[in-house]
């Protein structure tokens, strides 16, 4: 996980994002207890040769739950695919992105990250 840190400084993701895998590392994300298929499915998934994973359904079943375990998978590495290791994962706060400005200043906040 080190050189994801190293490689290359994103100050407007920073601003506009929380890093859950910088989280996960200093252990302030919540404890993932029961959800080991969910993110098994989910790296399945992408070792299958998808691009992205949408988990919806009703509030509280435990979608942050699921990502935050996901996150502390990929600082452990232990069963992660191999092109998600030594990378961050990023929760993007969309209402600070999009606070203040016009359509078209979000829109272009939006197109340089």
């Amino acid at each position: 996980m080190d050189r994801a840190y190293t490689a290359v400084a994103t100050p407007l993701l920073n601003n506009f994002g929380y890093d859950l895998t910088l989280a996960a590392k200093w252990g302030r994300l919540q404890v993932c207890v029961a959800r080991e298929k969910e993110i098994t499915e989910i790296f399945d998934a992408f070792k299958s040769g998808a691009t992205g994973v949408l988990l919806t359904g009703p509030d509280g079943v435990g979608k942050k739950t699921i990502i935050e375990g996901v996150a502390r998978e990929m600082v452990t590495e232990e069963n992660v695919p191999d092109f998600m290791r030594d990378k961050r994962l990023i929760e993007l706060d969309i209402a600070r992105l999009v606070s203040g400005a016009t359509a078209a200043e979000a829109e272009s906040r939006c197109c340089a990250l």
